[in-house]
Formats: structure tokens, C-alpha cells, sequence
């Protein structure tokens, strides 16, 4: 999405932007056979991802029958994209790699057939995606934002400032998770306070791949 201003400080960081539906596919051919030194990978986002599937889809659709609309999709349009994306996820986690998906998201809402209705936050992409989005992963957060008060360590004045946190513990608005037993003897915080992909990788991920030995 072009949105490299925040990694800019960051000078092993590489980004590939992706215009194509295919190029995602030589992105992953190349991570996945080539030699190279990148440890973490980030699709960001799975909600534009989901976009250029789609204008592969009806570009493939109109090159075999030029009758059909390329600017309206169908819901055989919507299943074969969901194919297309529960492919590409499933190749990415399966990477001998971290990896990291990222995504927009929306709400959603559904009514049952007593008529209770029920709101829930979701990444946005269409659902069977997304259900193959959440259950590949080891953990689901959701990134906001929270104006608190810190105090200057030189001045000792008060200051309102942002402060990002991650929401990986269940909550029954938001998806989120993380794929621990709750008898485990470490329990990672529901909500992590400024955080970062080392953090999770120092101190998330060795307890979880501890739970996932035993």
C-alpha cells in the first residue's frame, strides 16, 4: 500500500511492492527456493491483497469470454477468489520464515434466527479467507491506539501522548488470539503495550513454541 514512512529508520528492511496478482507468486518462489537472508516477512495488507486477486479474476474472466463485465463480480468471481487467497495464505505460513499478514478491517454484523443480533469486529476480507486467515496463524491482535499520561524523566512534567497496544487475548468484540493452552505456566499479557515484531519474537513465540513441544 505504499506505506513505508514508519520502517524508514529501519535499514534492513526490504519492500516489494506488489501491483500484480503474479508477483506475489514470484515473491513466495523466491522466499521459498532462493538463498537469502531474510528471517521475517510481511504481507501488508491481506485486505488489498484480496483487491488485486479480484482484477486478476475478472481479467482472466473477460480474456475467455468477452461478453462478461470485468468491472462486476459474481459470486463465482468471490469463490474463486477465495480459493486464490486461501492458496497464497496457506504458501506464506508454511514458509520456513516468520511471517506476518496484515490487514484492514470492518464489522460485521449477523442475526441468528431468534433475532439476536451480533456485532463483531473482523479483518476485511470475505469469510472463508478469513477463517483460513485466522486459523493459520499462532496469534490475532489488533493494533490500536490509547492517549495516556507519562511524566518527563528530565522535567518531571505530565504529557498526553499515543500510545500504541496489540489485543491478543479473547475478547468478545474483536477477533484475536493466541494459540496457547490457558493452563499454561506463562501466560503472555491480553493486551501488549508498544508492540513490535522483536518483542514477539523474544518473548511470545518461545512460549508458545514451548506449549507446541509438550
Amino acid at each position: 500500500e505504499q506505506g513505508t514512512v514508519s520502517i524508514k529508520r529501519h535499514p534492513n528492511t526490504q519492500v516489494a511492492r506488489v501491483e500484480y496478482w503474479e508477483e506475489l507468486d514470484w515473491i513466495y518462489w523466491y522466499l521459498k527456493v532462493k538463498k537469502h537472508e531474510f528471517k521475517v516477512v510481511v504481507l501488508d495488507t491481506v485486505s488489498s491483497m484480496a483487491v488485486l486477486g479480484m482484477k486478476w479474476v475478472l481479467g482472466d474472466e473477460a480474456s475467455r469470454d468477452g461478453s462478461r463485465d470485468p468491472m462486476m463480480p459474481d459470486k463465482r468471481h468471490w469463490g474463486k477468489l477465495g480459493e486464490l487467497m486461501k492458496t497464497q495464505i496457506w504458501n506464506f505460513r508454511n514458509l520456513p520464515m516468520h511471517v506476518v499478514f496484515t490487514a484492514h478491517e470492518r464489522t460485521s454484523v449477523e442475526e441468528d434466527e431468534n433475532e439476536n443480533t451480533t456485532v463483531e469486529v473482523v479483518p476485511a476480507i470475505s469469510p472463508a479467507p478469513r477463517e483460513t486467515l485466522i486459523g493459520a496463524v499462532h496469534v490475532v491482535g489488533r493494533i490500536y491506539t490509547r492517549q495516556v499520561t507519562k511524566t518527563d524523566k528530565k522535567s518531571g512534567k505530565k504529557k498526553e501522548v499515543s500510545e500504541r497496544r496489540m489485543l491478543i487475548g479473547p475478547d468478545a468484540k474483536y477477533v484475536s488470539k493466541i494459540r496457547l493452552d490457558p493452563s499454561a505456566p506463562v501466560q503472555p499479557p491480553r493486551i501488549v503495550r508498544n508492540p513490535t515484531i522483536p518483542y514477539f519474537l523474544e518473548t511470545i513465540l518461545p512460549v508458545i513454541e514451548t506449549e507446541e513441544d509438550i
